[in-house]
């Protein structure tokens, strides 16, 4: 990531979708091997949660020295590294898969994980899975549906061109299970500023 970064003139939230990139084919090489003989089985949104969550770990420490927000000590919200990290779920995710593809019809592994992600609640999976393991702070996470959610609301494009494309981001956001999560990380959020805002009275008595 070193040599790419500084190779190819990219920044920390390049490197950042190359590892995660990097990160989604490592689990579908895992679950590939695991289900030669019952593909459908271990395409489950539970196994690729299972899986994904084991390799997350064992990535924190680059996902760390990558993230400049982080670095830095840093407050600023919706860093370009975990925003990087985001979209690059959310791309994957939005891929078409042929119409013939499914699970058992062994796609190839692109498809593959944009049909698993697709299933509920996966991506309700994923980000958990990045604000538990302190991937992708809420805030991140709460910035980047607030942009969709606008982007529905404005012209009902969700910020995507192709027509699948839109319709697929859509139907990921509004999943109950991703909106469930959503609305939780919300109330953690306001939970959080009004014991903020409660210790400053304290400390200005």
């Amino acid at each position: 990531l070193n040599s790419f970064k500084f190779s190819q003139n990219a920044t920390y939230a390049d490197c950042c979708t190359g590892a995660t990139q990097a990160i989604l084919e490592l689990v579908c090489s895992t679950l590939l091997q695991s289900s030669q003989s019952q593909p459908s089985v271990s395409f489950t949104p539970e196994k690729f949660a299972t899986e994904l969550r084991k390799e997350l770990s064992h990535w924190i420490p680059l996902y760390t020295k990558l993230n400049q927000n982080k670095k830095s000590g840093s407050s600023a919200s919706a860093g370009s590294e975990e925003m990087a990290i985001l979209t690059t779920f959310e791309t994957t995710t939005l891929l078409k898969p042929s119409s013939t593809a499914t699970p058992e019809s062994d796609p190839n592994p692109n498809e593959r994980l944009s049909i698993v992600l697709r299933t509920e609640p996966s991506f309700r999976y994923v980000l958990q899975t990045l604000h538990d393991l302190e991937i992708v702070a809420e805030e991140t996470i709460l910035h980047w549906a607030g942009t969709v959610k606008s982007a529905l609301e404005n012209d009902g494009s969700g910020g995507v061109d192709d027509d699948d494309a839109d319709l697929a981001r859509r139907t990921l956001f509004e999943q109950s299970k991703t909106q469930d999560f959503l609305s939780w990380l919300e109330e953690e959020e306001e939970t959080d500023s009004e014991d903020s805002d409660g210790d400053s009275d304290e400390d200005s008595e």
